[in-house]
């Protein structure tokens, strides 16, 4: 008889803590619908809901069906203490591989806890989100969490050197400003229609507040006004 190989475990959570808790508070205001799917994620890019999807599909906020679970309710819902304490339970199990006794969380260091996500497959990025979800999502719940964990500096590749041994190299301040373009993943897009032109787009960081999200319109306004001569056609 063969022998049955282990179910292989969700990647855990990767979202930032702030969009995932932005999410939950949107629901708050809404309402939560029969169903969690893309169309009540607002203007999350693409990626961002998918991530986010992925993330109450780990946390089992929802289940397959993107169905709501009580666990949703009683974090949208609940009061402060029961959101705490929901958080807790649903900490304490989607982390199980960091809870099972292996290492002792409250004093342990950022390597063994690496080894850990590495071991259910995150790396690169991924694991760097991944342990900072943790550690906030921990914070919230009233978990303790050794002071020594921290989540590992996402790592740069290096540009590929040019083969032309006459090219002069990049210099420091270009590497700098290269490196310095923000990744459009976890960012909010916002479509405008050009006429006779491809859409053009706009991103904002996810979770912002009423009052952040206002202020942007507010300068993406006046950067158009002032610097490319938009008018509005009268």
């Amino acid at each position: 008889m063969m022998a049955t190989e282990p179910k292989k475990q969700p990647t855990p959570p990767y979202v930032p803590y702030t969009t995932f808790t932005s999410f939950l508070n949107g629901l708050k205001k809404t309402g939560i619908p029969s169903h969690i799917d893309r169309s009540v994620m607002g203007t999350m890019s693409g990626s961002g809901q998918s991530a986010m999807i992925a993330t109450l599909k780990s946390l089992r906020l929802i289940n397959v069906e993107l169905e709501p679970t009580s666990e949703l309710s009683s974090l949208v819902n609940g009061s402060e203490s029961d959101f705490s304490t929901t958080l807790n339970k649903l900490v304490k199990s989607t982390y199980s591989f960091l809870f099972d006794g292996s290492i002792q969380i409250e004093n342990t260091t950022s390597k063994k806890v690496e080894e850990k996500f590495r071991n259910i497959g995150a790396s690169g990025s991924t694991l760097t989100k991944c342990i900072s979800f943790f550690l906030a999502a921990a914070k919230a719940a009233g978990i303790p969490v050794s002071t020594h964990v921290k989540a590992p500096k996402i790592q740069r590749k290096a540009s590929a050197k040019s083969k032309d041994s006459s090219k002069p190299a990049t210099s420091n301040l270009d590497q700098d400003q290269d490196n310095s373009i923000p990744s459009h993943e976890d960012m909010e897009k916002l479509t405008v229609s050009l006429p006779g032109m491809d859409d053009g787009y706009i991103y904002f960081p996810s979770g912002m507040t009423d009052q952040q999200s206002k202020l942007a319109v507010k300068m993406a306004k006046f950067i158009l006004d002032n610097y490319y001569g938009f008018e509005q056609e009268e």
